[in-house]
This record gives C-alpha cells, sequence and structure tokens, in this order.
C-alpha cells in the first residue's frame, strides 16, 4: 500500500479540527468524549474501519453532538484510502462504471477480478449491503 494515501482523507476535511478514529475496541467512549471537548463548529473527520462501519460513525457522531455533513467509503481501506467515494448510490455507480476497472489484459486473474468488481458493484446498489460495507467517513462539524 502506498505510505501517501495515509493523508488522501485530507481531500474530504483540509481544515478538520479533529481526526476520530473508532478503530480500536472500546474507542467510542473515548472518541465521543474527546469530540465534545471540541469548540462549536469545529470540523471533524471519524474514521471506522471493517464491516459495520456505518453504524459506529453515525452513533459516534449522534453522541458527540456532530452535524452531519457527508459520508465516505473508502477504497481499499480506510487507513490509507486510494479512492474515497460518497456513500450514494449515484456517486457508487459511477465509481464501479468508470474508475473501478480491470484493464484487459494486464491482470493474470481478469475473469476473477472483474467478478469481484460485479458482485461489489452490486453490494453497492443495495442500501442494505451499503451499511455493511468495511470502511467510513464522516465529515460533520461539531454543534
Amino acid at each position: 500500500m502506498h505510505e501517501g494515501w495515509k493523508e488522501n482523507w485530507r481531500v474530504l476535511a483540509p481544515t478538520a479540527d479533529r481526526r476520530t478514529d473508532l478503530s480500536r475496541k472500546g474507542g467510542m467512549r473515548a472518541a465521543v468524549d474527546e469530540l465534545r471537548e471540541l469548540p462549536e463548529g469545529s470540523l471533524v473527520a471519524i474514521f471506522a474501519p471493517g464491516f459495520g462501519a456505518v453504524h459506529r460513525v453515525r452513533k459516534c457522531a449522534r453522541r458527540a453532538e456532530i452535524v452531519h455533513w457527508r459520508e465516505y467509503m473508502a477504497f481499499p481501506s480506510v487507513q490509507a484510502p486510494a479512492y474515497l467515494v460518497e456513500a450514494s448510490p449515484t456517486s457508487l455507480d459511477y465509481f464501479f462504471d468508470t474508475v473501478a476497472t480491470v484493464p484487459p489484459n494486464v491482470a493474470k486473474l481478469e475473469s476473477a477480478a472483474n467478478l469481484g468488481l460485479t458482485v461489489l458493484r452490486a453490494a453497492c446498489r443495495s442500501s442494505l449491503l451499503r451499511r455493511l460495507f468495511p470502511g467510513r467517513i464522516l465529515v460533520g462539524s461539531r454543534a
């Protein structure tokens, strides 16, 4: 994984006052406490890797009184995203139709890679499966 990708999230919130990572087990309470200490209007980015990430970022935002602006899915991971795609059907369709492609005659497992993209494309069209998809970033401000 490219080391430079670790700061790609900055395009979403370049002036963020806080980046909160929910990857630690039991880190929700500490994250909420930290966010509540921020002054009103502070810009924040809340990260959660793994399945159920959307539930965790929204729960943290709600408890910390963060006004939810946007949510993004991170590919391949939230820790070092190469792509940040707004978590909406239209944005995800565009991403999978134009960006996430397997170059022809490049990959030895081209058929398997294309099948994987087809499955991801279908999963992202389902609101239920989008909620389960690993890796989510919520950007908002302290109310």
